[in-house]
């Protein structure tokens, strides 16, 4: 500590009428640590400085100024202290208030140049505004409609979905595996009857990759199947009749197909509104 400082101390210490020992009781010291500061032997923590700046009711900046410190009286007035017996503008009763920056926002403020110790006092007002402001998106992405949030997490989901190309296994040449598997069921194990029944294969695979591609049951060569599994329970069950009844469901199966795909293309129809209508307005 250097002896403008100590000096500054012991001025202050004077000022206020306290002794080494009183001073030392206030700071809960010794008195010789209050000696060797006035002596500038040493120099008081960053506690006992704060400590200091409160009993003397000045800023630390007027406790350690040295050359051009306030007066004493000048720093208690400007932080709104005054002694004893003194007027001043705080003590007068008929004062005019400190005019209110209400009217000012909050953006204007931190445009403005601020002076070395400056401060700016923010309005609850203007906090509530400010809060509400970041606070807005949130809020309006939480008034959105729940279907059409849900609406455009199924699009995501569609357009993230990868799609398995059936059409290289529609033109897979099933048939030439087919004639080597017939040939060597005959040559091998002599059923060339009934292995005929293989033939019926190409057909309903390739028109299922087809159903699988375009996503439309209809293209499915359902009486084919029907027919397959027709002579599979008369040639193995002998049931001939009343084998014969699975045929009637081939009139059934293309008017079920229709009415499921009406009714599949009008939900995708709604959805699509839906996801329409925000955008409108």
């Amino acid at each position: 500590m250097n002896i403008e400082v100590a000096n500054r101390l012991v001025e202050l210490r004077k000022r206020n009428n306290l002794s080494q020992e009183a001073l030392a009781e206030k700071l809960g010291i010794s008195r010789q640590a209050v000696s060797k500061w006035e002596r500038a032997e040493a120099s008081p923590d960053t506690d006992n400085l704060i400590l200091l700046a409160r009993l003397y009711r000045i800023s630390l900046d007027d406790l350690l100024m040295t050359g051009n410190a306030l007066s004493d009286s000048d720093s208690n007035k400007e932080n709104g202290y005054i002694q004893q017996g003194e007027e001043g503008p705080l003590a007068q009763k008929d004062s005019k208030p400190i005019p209110h920056r209400e009217s000012e926002s909050v953006a204007q403020r931190q445009s403005e140049p601020l002076a070395q110790g400056q401060s700016v006092t923010v309005t609850q007002k203007e906090a509530e505004s400010v809060l509400h402001r970041e606070l807005e998106p949130v809020v309006q992405r939480q008034s959105e409609p729940v279907a059409q949030r849900e609406a455009e997490s199924v699009i995501i989901i569609e357009e993230e979905r990868p799609r398995f190309d059936y059409s290289a296994l529609r033109h897979f040449p099933l048939y030439i595996v087919v004639v080597m598997a017939y040939v060597i069921l005959g040559a091998v194990w002599d059923v060339w009857h009934p292995g005929w029944l293989l033939f019926f294969i190409p057909p309903i695979w390739q028109s299922a990759m087809k159903a699988l591609e375009k996503r439309d049951a209809k293209y499915f060569a359902y009486p084919v199947l029907v027919s397959l599994l027709y002579l599979c329970l008369g040639l193995f069950g002998s049931l001939w009749h009343p084998g014969w009844i699975i045929f009637l469901t081939i009139p059934l199966y293309y008017p079920l197909v229709n009415y499921f795909r009406k009714l599949y293309k009008m939900q995708k129809k709604e959805l699509d509104d839906m996801l329409q209508e925000p955008k409108k307005r």
